[in-house]
């Protein structure tokens, strides 16, 4: 009994460890790869704000994100003054980054935006659809997540009149130090698969 105590202990011990460590770094936040159009990899960690930061999930073919490009590019020339970043993040494989680049001309997209290959951050930010924004500290924590505004209804409804601004007005809140109203909103548009 005791040659085996004394062998398979330190064994489970070991093993133990090497699981602890291993789902450790897995929760590491520095550590989502992302690569920008150029497939020159980052982390997203390290294309954060010193402040916050606006994450939106696009898609170059989903028609929700293309009718919002206006929308967003708009916000990041609001609040880009005001130390908020705005980064797209394209999740999976399945756009060349020619294809990206032509939407990013196309709708004239005024930031920057990125592959997340492996969806690390769609996985880690539980993205559901594209467009799906999240506003984040600068440690990674969500303040907001969901719509943009109210615009999308449904999937192919549309309001006649924007009358919810969910990201401007968190956005707002955080900048006037105030509690935001609506922290979280159901994501509309097209599924990430």
């Amino acid at each position: 009994m005791k040659i085996f105590a004394s062998k398979i202990f330190p064994c489970l011990i070991a093993l133990c460890l090497s699981i602890s460590l291993a789902c450790c770094s897995c929760n590491k936040t520095s550590n989502l790869e992302i690569s920008n159009l150029n497939h020159t990899s980052s982390t997203l960690q390290n294309q954060l704000s010193s402040n916050y930061t606006v994450l939106v999930f696009l898609s170059p073919e989903c028609p929700i994100c293309q009718g919002y490009s206006t929308t967003l590019n708009n916000l990041n020339l609001e609040y880009s003054k005001s130390g908020i970043k705005f980064i797209g993040l394209v999740p999976g494989d399945g756009f060349s980054s020619d294809t990206i680049k032509y939407y990013q001309a196309f709708y004239k997209i005024n930031f920057d935006l990125f592959i997340d290959n492996q969806k690390l951050a769609t996985n880690k930010f539980h993205a559901l659809t594209t467009p799906h924004c999240f506003l984040i500290n600068n440690k990674m924590e969500i303040i907001y997540e969901g719509l943009i505004d109210n615009y999308a209804a449904d999937v192919g409804v549309k309001r006649q009149v924007v009358t919810q601004h969910f990201l401007h007005d968190a956005i707002e809140a955080v900048l006037q130090q105030k509690e935001i109203a609506v922290k979280k909103t159901k994501p509309i548009g097209c599924f990430i698969e």
